[in-house]
């Protein structure tokens, strides 16, 4: 099996299979393949010098290039628990996204069906009314609505709430 050093842990190395060792297991100087432990969301993490890594982060830094600083580590085929190269790539949070989406693992819910949505359906054809005939700019729609005027820039331009 092919080892190499993870970047900023020394004595931890990294295998392409997803695999990480130790070379000072419990302090007492012996090799030792670390087991990880799932976390919450079900990705694998363990501890490098007492800090808590997810697994599949530690692989794609010691072996996947990253030339356009992207923030975030997909999963190829979804499975968070697959943590070999291949199975790997640097995402975007978009892209991380999208992907999720087409594989069916992130449920994409319109308007008020997504939970953390402070508007409705009607507050958005307020809005939209209320833009186009004048009755307020964007600061006293957001302030009336309470959201930025981002917010509201984006549902006027119907760039945001796209299926009203």
């Amino acid at each position: 099996m092919i080892w190499k050093d993870i970047p900023n842990h020394p004595g931890y190395q990294a295998s392409p299979e997803g695999f990480i060792k130790t070379f000072n297991w419990k302090g007492c100087g012996r090799e030792a393949i670390l087991k990880p432990a799932g976390d919450k969301k079900g990705y694998l993490r363990t501890v490098l010098n007492g800090r808590t890594i997810k697994v599949h982060r530690i692989i794609a830094l010691t072996f996947i290039e990253n030339p356009c600083n992207k923030p975030q580590v997909n999963h190829i085929n979804g499975n968070k628990t697959d943590n070999r190269v291949i199975n790997l790539e640097w995402a975007t949070n978009k892209e991380n996204y999208d992907h999720a989406t087409s594989l069916g693992l992130q449920v994409y819910l319109p308007g008020s069906k997504n939970g953390w949505s402070k508007l409705n359906e009607s507050h958005i054809l307020e809005i939209r009314a209320a833009a186009n005939r004048f009755y307020y700019g964007r600061k006293a729609l957001a302030e009336k609505y309470g959201v930025k005027e981002c917010t509201i820039k984006a549902i006027v331009n119907r760039k945001s709430w796209t299926h009203i």
